[in-house]
């Protein structure tokens, strides 16, 4: 029998007490709602076949890390981080990890350009999202949304709102690098849920898990100085971190974004108006028509000063009187 690759997030599984040694931090569980994350000075690439040992890495991650949630936090997109304990931990919320990696590309660099043939640093004309498996064994294969929710990776819902978040948190982090002069190239977002139900972004956000070039050049202010032998990435990292500092109080313009908000009647409920529909497309000749069933959509544009707000009011309101819950169902698709 063919072994079935395993997409399970190590982390998912811990227990009180239990720790997870990843190539770049290290997890111990507190209890069933918090963890600690420990920012390591390893570096590895190529799935781990180069490796080093930089000492002030995993400070510098740490502190970036938390300057980025901190700044995303306050637009509303809801993180893991509760508090640094110290330089390099974090007391963060257990989440179940999603096995899907999210990336946002910009430009074109790294394998994307390997994929599709494409000239290193071609500008998009529009982002694009990607999304990747987990899995060491299958090197992170790239995945369809479709395939990832069909194969039970994901929910459609989780797809939508993990969508959402990232292209905001690219337009957020867009501004926030061109302020002080460097290009975001791509990066790379996980997410977690709550017992709740409720999606985090977790992790980290740091020149580990994005590329990052000086504004008008293709010079690497990321990992990719260590991958490519291109200098000092300890300096790279600090050039990030200090100009991150004198950034705290940017305030970003805020982009708007969009809920499609798709409803039809439940199965089982007579459909009067797709009854009407469907013996009009038979007189002109349509007899293989087996069923016709008539939704509505309801467009709505937001402006994301409070993302996690806005979604909350929209949720309520949703339950409370743009749908009947007894006769219909709903789907959501967010588009930025």
């Amino acid at each position: 029998m063919q072994k079935t690759p395993s997409v399970q997030v190590p982390t998912n599984n811990l227990a009180k007490d239990e720790e997870y040694e990843g190539k770049a931090k290290i997890i111990r569980v507190l209890d069933d709602q918090n963890l600690l994350i420990k920012f390591k000075d390893d570096l590895t690439a190529f799935d781990g076949v180069k490796k080093a040992t930089k000492k002030g890495k995993g400070y510098l991650n740490a502190q970036i890390t938390k300057i980025l949630y901190a700044y995303l936090e306050k637009q509303g997109i809801p993180t893991h981080l509760i508090e640094q304990i110290n330089e390099t931990t974090f007391r963060a919320k257990k989440l179940r990890m999603l096995p899907i990696e999210f990336v946002i590309r910009n430009y074109s660099a790294g394998s994307f350009v390997r994929r599709y043939g494409l000239s290193k640093g071609m500008k998009l004309k529009k982002p694009v999202l990607e999304l990747f498996v987990k899995s060491d064994e299958l090197h992170d294969p790239l995945i369809d949304p479709s395939v990832a929710i069909e194969l039970g990776f994901i929910t459609r819902d989780e797809y939508e709102l993990g969508k959402l978040y990232s292209y905001l948190v690219n337009e957020f982090l867009l501004q926030l690098f061109d302020h002080i002069g460097l290009t975001l190239v791509d990066f790379k977002l996980e997410y977690g849920v709550d017992h709740e139900g409720k999606l985090y972004l977790a992790d980290e956000l740091s020149p580990d898990s994005m590329r990052l070039w000086k504004k008008g050049t293709q010079e690497s202010f990321d990992k990719d100085v260590f991958r490519e032998d291109k200098g000092e990435v300890i300096q790279a990292y600090e050039y990030v971190y200090k100009y991150l500092q004198k950034a705290k109080d940017f305030q970003p313009t805020s982009p708007r974004f969009r809920i499609h908000l798709l409803i039809r009647l439940k199965q089982g409920i007579v459909d009067a108006e797709g009854a009407v529909v469907k013996r009009a497309l038979t007189r002109l000749g349509l007899t293989q028509l087996n069923e016709a069933r008539v939704g509505k959509i309801i467009d709505l544009e937001i402006v994301a000063t409070n993302i996690e707000r806005s979604l909350e009011t929209f949720s309520t309101g949703r339950t409370e009187f743009l749908i009947n819950p007894l006769i219909e169902n709903s789907e959501i698709i967010f588009d930025v």
